[in-house]
């Protein structure tokens, strides 16, 4: 039993910043503060509500369209506190009464287990058209707004619930219920996600069979990646879990599998190129999310921001980093020999219709340029300021990575590469030539002013790594280095500290950004300074592992899929 005395066990996550899932699925359990509760007490005892919540079509809306049943343990017919502790497998209310343990038997199935005369309450009021039906046996389906469809079980145990329909609200607005333990004082409650209408099951897993499942599933993608020897020990499977956890399968408008930012929220295809880099121990599935990106492009050529199950964005684009996250995972793989020839074929039709794309769309006088801060990737950085449309060098770095490995990838296919290379040699001279003012790079807005803000946009060309001349990298590590102003113990600012714009409240303007991080990092490894880029990324990594701020009291750790994925990167610098 556990009362309030009692030291909370370790979690692998923060309740408070994440939602316990499975990879592959769109259901999940979250929680909500109670009032004042502070974000880094979430979890202990008394402090917060458990709900089912949904991730299909980035959060089914408005209105908190994306939550199901509140879950309130009940013991002999009084609510009772809890304290939650999360393993990657399975989420515990633990109460002075026995505990109540949650597990994805499958990855829509969610198994909830009681012991101890312990009762489960469900709670949900519901708006328009949102309606609660009986199905056969004990069983009810709800649907969540236009989205999906859960069913509620018991398997062992009774479930009563009342949930009348009122004509004039065209919904059963309140639902009310409770599950209730057998004889032996257990309950066992199932509840399944379809994206469609569902249905009720002639029989469920039992609680060891599906915990067992999930825990196969997460040791065998945890042991793909390698140990952090410098680290501590639960960082690995700190950051592993939230990867895996947002994983979604193909579903709806999906075809290959996705990666969500954070839960019912999919990556755009700029940060999914970030985390498809970071997944090169699983080499299937980095290509799955840059094959992905791929499922509804523009007959044009534009690749959507994003899409996913239900939806999508096409009235704007994200910077072109497929060709950084191809190569990247070129340094550990052999494309040619582990994928198979239709994915590379796949990813170079697609992918010459995205750098061509650019030349006949978005370039004036040879240079591409964004059209809004969004295209950036820091939509708020000061860049943008006075107009929204400006050329930048980082994008022509990026298009000269991709026209190079779409060389690469043509070589591979036995079709000509060289006019590949021979492209990319060239954009990487205009960008050099338009761009380099001899000390730094800057920028051209649409009427031809030039942009020198200091910010971090401006080191992104580091990804060319040894391809920028001697002279541009030793002068573009001399500014990163400490004391210039980027450089501080916890990484670089987004925007240079001295900058009359520095702002450390935006994340384009001065913020400690994990993109901007992996960027710069990785391109002073590339660009010869080995050095540098591990002491930058020794800071940035060990501030994530760090405690709670007192100056800004939320939990640090790996909130979303992008933090994560530039950890993984990060923390495995080689020495070279």
């Amino acid at each position: 039993m556990f009362n309030v005395h009692d030291a909370l066990p370790k979690s692998v996550y923060s309740i408070a910043t994440q939602v316990f899932t499975r990879a592959g699925s769109y259901l999940g359990v979250a929680a909500k503060p109670f009032r004042h509760t502070k974000m880094q007490d979430m979890g202990r005892w008394g402090t917060t509500d458990i709900f089912l919540v949904t991730g299909r079509g980035g959060a089914a809306g408005a209105r908190g369209g994306n939550q199901g049943m509140k879950l309130r343990p009940v013991h002999h017919g009084v609510r009772v506190p809890f304290a939650v502790q999360g393993s990657p497998t399975e989420l515990t209310l633990l109460t002075a009464y026995g505990s109540i343990r949650f597990c994805f038997a499958e990855t829509g199935l969610l198994l909830i287990r009681g012991e101890n005369d312990l009762h489960l309450r469900l709670e949900a009021d519901l708006d328009l058209h949102r309606i609660i039906r009986k199905r056969e046996g004990q069983s009810w389906e709800l649907g969540q707004s236009a989205s999906c469809c859960l069913v509620y079980t018991p398997v062992v145990g009774t479930l009563e619930l009342t949930a009348p329909f009122d004509m004039d609200k065209l919904s059963t607005p309140q639902v009310r219920g409770e599950v209730f333990p057998d004889e032996t004082g257990t309950f066992l409650f199932a509840v399944e996600e379809f994206r469609e209408l569902g249905y009720v099951r002639p029989r469920y897993p039992d609680y060891e069979e599906g915990l067992r499942s999930a825990e196969a599933d997460w040791q065998s993608f945890l042991a793909r990646f390698p140990a952090l020897p410098d680290l501590p020990a639960d960082a690995r499977e700190r950051a592993v879990y939230q990867t895996w956890s947002m994983l979604t399968k193909p579903s709806g408008r999906a075809k290959h599998t996705q990666i969500w930012r954070d839960f019912g929220h999919v990556t755009d295809a700029f940060q999914s190129c970030l985390c498809a880099a970071a997944l090169g121990c699983d080499l299937p599935l980095a290509a799955e999310l840059l094959l992905g990106q791929l499922d509804e492009q523009a007959p044009s050529g534009q690749i959507p921001v994003f899409f996913d199950d239900m939806r999508g964005l096409t009235q704007t684009v994200v910077p072109p980093a497929q060709g950084w996250a191809l190569e990247q995972l070129m340094r550990t793989h052999d494309l040619k020999a582990e994928l198979p020839a239709e994915t590379l074929g796949a990813l170079y039709d697609g992918l010459s219709k995205w750098a061509d794309w650019y030349d006949a769309y978005r370039s004036v006088d040879g240079l591409p340029r964004y059209e809004s801060g969004e295209e950036s990737g820091l939509e708020d950085s000061p860049v943008f300021r006075a107009q929204p449309c400006a050329a930048l060098p980082d994008l022509s770095a990026f298009l000269a990575l991709l026209e190079e490995k779409l060389g690469d990838l043509a070589g591979m296919l036995g079709r000509d590469a060289q006019p590949w290379y021979a492209r990319s040699r060239a954009r990487i001279a205009r960008m050099i030539a338009a761009f380099w003012n001899g000390k730094r790079f800057v920028g051209y807005a649409a009427d031809g002013a030039v942009i020198d803000t200091e910010s971090l946009l401006f080191y992104r060309p580091l990804i060319l790594g040894d391809r920028l001349p001697p002279e541009i990298v030793a002068a573009m590590a001399e500014d990163l280095s400490e004391g210039n102003g980027y450089l501080t113990p916890a990484g670089f600012l987004s925007q240079r500290f001295t900058s009359p714009e520095y702002d450390p409240l935006r994340p384009g303007a001065g913020r400690i950004v994990a993109a901007e991080n992996l960027l710069v990092t990785l391109g002073l490894l590339r660009a010869g300074e080995p050095a540098a880029a591990k002491e930058a990324a020794r800071r940035w990594c060990g501030a994530l592992l760090q405690g709670v701020s007192p100056v800004w009291p939320a939990e640090r750790g790996f909130p979303n899929a992008v933090t994560a994925a530039a950890f993984h990167l990060l923390s495995t610098l080689p020495d070279n």
